[in-house]
């Protein structure tokens, strides 16, 4: 009896524990943090609000108070109906800056985290739940309500499938200080079944403690790249990329002075690719010299910036990142354009004063130090993925490395480029090549096709004869330059679009311009290459142009925008009477001294709008 006794109790237990060990697994766990950012301070801590500088906060910015948001985790399930319906697995509160939320669930499903900040807004963030797991994420609280941002903390489990997972995870204390926020962003170049550009992300990571760990799935090797961005800081910038395969796995840490970041990984497609490069000594040596370079610059122009700020004579663009545009003005002084220097007038146009022809804007400036040692830097990655690619029959290395680079426009050795583009298309399953490899070639050729119209840009210059041309307006008459020019002066032809911002700011000053000196034998030709006729005439009657308003329809590879080099809008050329070009590229403030200079001040005030 006692032995019966004693094996009901062993089986009752057992059954207990396995009745255990079969709920609790299944049980989930998030942990949300508040995170506020304050100007004032830059500390920070993931256990009270934090505060932290912000770069976006303006006068007209609406702030929410956090405390009372509403959070959810939801899921989309589908109903016997096959309808799509969400529902909510938890929700809750921030209490003391963090909120935690628990539930069970059966497998691994894609859940989205949603945060409501008023009755207007909500922000989201996705991320993958299953038994046992522990998921963190941050709603960043900006002083402008607008610029608040929900994502994972510290880590990121995005991998359903172990034969596809890759793994990258890094630790950048070293670059990502107590004081500061992080954010990294995993993401691939794609382009669609219709050929379109895409890019892919793995999602991004809100840095913790200066650690990140990413899991997520990939099909076939990708090269993958990745970008630190430090939240209220525009100047500092690191990044990185990696060449992942499934099962692969990377660790990333920061590479010296420079904005590289180092990855390692056992994985032999990434050791062949990218660490040839990224290891070279004389490529991290340029890459810490343009770091150092370019943080000086920086400074430079932020003193400057303040300087001018305090004379109270410089307005503030806020849409434009300092980096985008980066120009230094030349120092030379000169008031003639290389562009000319040792040209000689083509027959018919001798009369044109080369020594009087004005820079454009582009003479104007030259490169800064810290891009010339980037691009030396990028030149010995080229080489280095180029030479790979043409001493080794790997189809996959060789797609990689143009992937990473190899043969790229402006660097890439382009004799070779269509030769191995070709025995790739042998060598690769038709889809990888069709999704791949194909529109980078299409890609390239348009590069060429760019490069032609360079060569026409570059020599259409002063002293050369203006491309002539016939053009309907919008009553569909048709303007023949030869004949404006029989009746004027100087005829000022600017190539436009409807989309084209810095055209359209032109305007005005062209307006005024236009108007003192009409009468004078000044005319304006405005060229639309906007890709559709009602775009083109909806701008028009928008900005009420009052000069000659003709159209090329179609963009940039019409005859008329090839005929005159053009890349860029707006372009201008100023035509004298005799169809030769006298000026070229000239914004408006240099147009009126040269329309000064041949027809004197004027005395009538006109308004500019």
């Amino acid at each position: 009896m006692r032995v019966f006794l004693n094996c009901v109790l062993l089986l009752c237990i057992a059954t207990a524990l396995t009745s255990c060990s079969s709920d609790t697994p299944k049980t989930w766990t998030v942990i949300g943090h508040l995170i506020k950012m304050d100007p004032d301070s830059d500390e920070h801590s993931s256990e009270e609000p934090t505060s932290l500088p912000s770069s976006a906060a303006t006068e007209d910015s609406t702030n929410v108070d956090l405390s009372t948001a509403s959070i959810s985790i939801t899921h989309q399930v589908t109903n016997e109906d096959g309808e799509a319906i969400t529902v909510e697995l938890a929700s809750g509160k921030f209490e003391d800056a963090s909120v935690e939320l628990q539930g069970t669930i059966e497998q691994l499903t894609e859940v989205i985290i949603a945060v409501e900040l008023d009755s207007e807004k909500v922000v989201t963030t996705t991320a993958l739940i299953g038994p046992r797991s522990n998921v963190s994420f941050a709603l960043i609280d900006s002083l402008d309500s607008d610029l608040d941002r929900l994502m994972l903390y510290g880590v990121s489990n995005r991998a359903i499938d172990p034969e596809k997972k890759f793994v990258i995870s890094g630790d950048l204390q070293d670059i990502v200080s107590d004081g500061q926020l992080a954010i990294i962003d995993f993401t691939a170049e794609i382009w669609d079944e219709e050929g379109e550009y895409d890019i892919k992300e793995f999602g991004e990571v809100l840095i913790r403690d200066g650690r990140f760990h990413l899991e997520a799935d990939i099909d076939e090797p990708t090269v993958v790249d990745f970008y630190v961005e430090f939240i209220g800081d525009q100047f500092t910038h690191f990044g990185g990329v990696a060449v992942v395969e499934p099962k692969s796995t990377f660790e990333v840490t920061s590479l010296r002075s420079s904005t590289d970041l180092m990855t390692s990984s056992d994985s032999r497609l990434h050791t062949t690719l990218v660490e040839s490069w990224l290891q070279n000594e004389e490529y991290q040596d340029k890459m810490d010299r343009s770091e150092s370079s370019r943080k000086e610059f920086f400074a430079e122009m932020q003193a400057l910036q303040l300087a001018e700020t305090q004379e109270g004579d410089v307005e503030v663009a806020d849409e434009e990142s300092p980096e985008d545009d980066v120009p230094v003005e030349d120092s030379g002084g000169s008031k003639s354009s290389e562009r000319t220097e040792g040209a000689t007038a083509t027959t018919g146009c001798e009369h044109v004063d080369l020594s009087n022809v004005r820079p454009s804007a582009s003479e104007s400036f030259k490169t800064p130090e810290f891009r010339v040692l980037e691009d030396e830097a990028w030149q010995i990655r080229i080489d280095t993925l180029e030479e790979i690619a043409l001493n080794t029959e790997d189809p996959w290395v060789r797609l990689l490395a143009v992937e990473l680079g190899a043969f790229e426009y402006h660097f890439g050795d382009l004799e070779h480029a269509f030769t191995l583009y070709d025995e790739l298309e042998s060598n690769l399953d038709i889809d990888v090549y069709t999704r791949r490899l194909k529109p980078r070639r299409d890609l390239l050729n348009s590069y060429i096709r760019a490069e032609r119209i360079t060569e026409i840009d570059k020599k259409l210059v002063p002293g050369q004869k203006a491309p002539l041309f016939k053009l309907p307006d919008l009553q569909n008459d048709e303007i023949e330059l030869l004949d404006v020019l029989k009746s004027r002066d100087l005829v000022y032809i600017d190539f436009w679009a409807s989309w084209c911002r810095p055209c359209i700011a032109t305007f005005p000053e062209l307006r005024r311009l236009y108007a003192t000196y009409k009468e004078n034998g000044f005319e304006i030709v405005l060229i639309s290459i906007d890709d559709a006729f009602e775009e083109w005439e909806e701008a028009s009657r928008e900005h009420d142009l009052p000069w000659l308003n003709v159209a090329d329809i179609g963009g940039f590879e019409e005859e008329t925008p090839v005929a005159y080099g053009v890349r860029f809008i707006p372009k201008a050329y100023l035509v004298d009477t005799e169809g030769c070009i006298v000026q070229k590229d000239l914004a408006p403030a240099v147009l009126e001294e040269v329309l000064v200079q041949q027809y004197g001040e004027s005395t009538q005030s006109v308004e500019s709008n």
